[in-house]
C-alpha cells in the first residue's frame, strides 16, 4: 500500500504495531494471531501475546524504578517497534514521563541484541527489548547465552497471565497480541476465508510432515527420492484430520519450523494495541481530512512526536542535538531532548521609533 493508497499487496504480515497502523490507514482485517513457540531454559513455551521489557544493569544503582530513567542513556531497536519500543513508552507516559523528552539520550540500534550487549557493556544505562529476548541474546563477551543475573527487570508486572496461565517471562507492561496475518479490503470474503482455514490448519498438515520425516528417517529416505513412498504407512487416524499430501504436509512443518512459531489460532483483539498507539501519538486523526495518519519512522525526525505544550526544534537541531551536548551516537541513531516547551506568551523587544 502506498501514501496514495494504491494497493499493491493482499495480505500482510507484520508487526502487530505496524498491522495498527495499516488498519488505521487502509482498514485492514485481522484474520489470524500467531501462537509464536520459544525455547528458554530447556522449556517450551507456546505464547499468544508478549510484553516489553524494561532493564537496566544489576549493579546500576541509580535505576530501580520507571520513574529513574528520567536523565539516562536509554536504548530501543527502533521507534516504531512495538516489544522494544511503544509498549514501554506507554509505560513512562502513564508514569508522566516523556520517551522522547525526558531521557539524556534516546538510541535506536535497529537490533535487540544489540540493545541487551550494550547495556551488558555500560553503553546504555537502560534497555528496553520485547519479553525472551534478554534468555535468548548471546553476549558478546563470551559467546554464550547472556548471565540473566547481570541484569535486573525495572518494575515488572504481577501475575500476567495468557488464557489463565501464568506467562513465564517477566515483563514491564502489559501484554499485547502477537504477530498477525490480515486481508487488505480488495481482497474478496470468500479468499480472504481460503486463508484463513488454511493458516488455522496448517498445524495439522505440519503434524503429518513431522511423522512423514521419523518414516523418512527410520527408511533411510529421503523428500527427494520417496516424497510419497511411505506416505501411505502413516498412521491412517493421523492423516485423516487434514486434507494433505506429502508434499503439503512436508511444506506446512518447514514453515512452523523456520517460522518459529507454533502454529496459528483465531484473531485476538488489538484494540488496546490501538489505543496505546493513540495515547502515545503514534496515530492521530488528521483534523482537515478526518482520516487516521500513522507516524512513519522512515525518517527519525518525522517520527518525532511532542509531548504536549512542546514543539518540535528544527531538522539539524534535532538529527545533531546529541553531538551538541557531546553525546556520541557511535554506529546507531539517537536523539537528545529533540523538543522544546512552549510558553504561553513569548515576550521579544521592540525596537523604538
Amino acid at each position: 500500500v502506498d501514501t496514495n493508497g494504491n494497493k499493491g499487496v493482499d495480505f500482510i504480515y507484520v508487526n502487530p504495531s505496524a498491522f495498527s497502523c495499516i488498519e488505521s490507514e487502509y482498514g485492514a482485517n485481522t484474520l489470524v494471531s500467531q501462537i509464536s513457540r520459544r525455547f528458554v531454559g530447556g522449556n517450551e513455551y507456546h505464547l499468544t501475546k508478549f510484553g516489553g521489557v524494561i532493564f537496566t544493569r544489576a549493579d546500576n544503582d541509580k535505576v530501580n524504578s520507571v520513574a529513574d530513567v528520567k536523565d539516562e542513556v536509554l536504548a530501543t531497536a527502533s521507534i516504531s517497534g512495538l516489544g522494544s519500543g511503544q509498549m514501554q513508552f506507554r509505560v513512562l507516559q502513564q508514569q508522566g514521563l516523556s520517551y522522547i523528552q525526558d531521557p539524556k539520550q534516546l538510541v535506536f540500534t535497529s537490533n535487540q541484541g544489540k540493545v541487551v550487549n550494550g547495556v551488558l557493556q555500560g553503553n546504555f544505562s537502560v534497555g528496553f527489548v520485547r519479553t525472551d529476548q534478554i534468555e535468548r541474546t548471546l553476549d558478546e563477551s563470551t559467546g554464550e547465552l547472556v548471565d540473566k543475573s547481570l541484569l535486573k527487570i525495572i518494575d515488572p508486572l504481577p501475575h500476567l497471565t495468557i488464557d489463565g496461565e501464568p506467562f513465564p517471562f517477566d515483563s514491564s507492561t502489559p501484554l499485547y497480541p502477537e504477530w498477525n496475518i490480515a486481508s487488505l479490503p480488495n481482497v474478496p470474503s470468500d479468499v480472504s476465508i481460503e486463508v484463513q482455514n488454511a493458516m488455522l490448519q496448517l498445524t495439522d498438515h505440519s503434524s503429518v510432515g513431522l511423522s512423514l520425516v521419523s518414516c523418512y528417517q527410520k527408511n533411510n529416505c529421503t523428500t527427494v527420492d520417496c516424497e510419497e513412498s511411505w506416505f501411505a504407512e502413516l498412521d491412517p487416524s493421523l492423516v485423516s484430520q487434514c486434507d494433505t499430501t506429502a508434499a503439503l504436509a512436508n511444506l506446512a512443518l518447514l514453515a512452523k519450523t523456520d517460522g518459529k512459531f507454533a502454529g496459528w489460532r483465531s484473531t485476538l483483539s488489538y484494540m488496546e494495541l490501538r489505543n496505546m498507539q493513540e495515547e502515545t501519538g503514534f496515530i492521530s486523526k488528521d483534523e482537515q481530512t478526518g482520516t487516521n495518519r500513522c507516524v512513519r519512522s522512515k525518517e527519525i525526525y518525522d517520527a518525532v512526536v511532542c509531548p504536549p505544550g512542546h514543539f518540535r526544534r528544527s531538522e539539524d537541531e534535532v538529527m545533531n542535538g546529541c553531538a551538541n551536548l557531546g553525546l556520541d551516537c557511535g554506529e546507531y541513531t539517537c536523539v537528545c531532548s529533540p523538543c522544546i516547551k512552549a510558553y504561553e506568551v513569548d515576550v521579544f523587544a521592540k525596537k523604538s521609533g
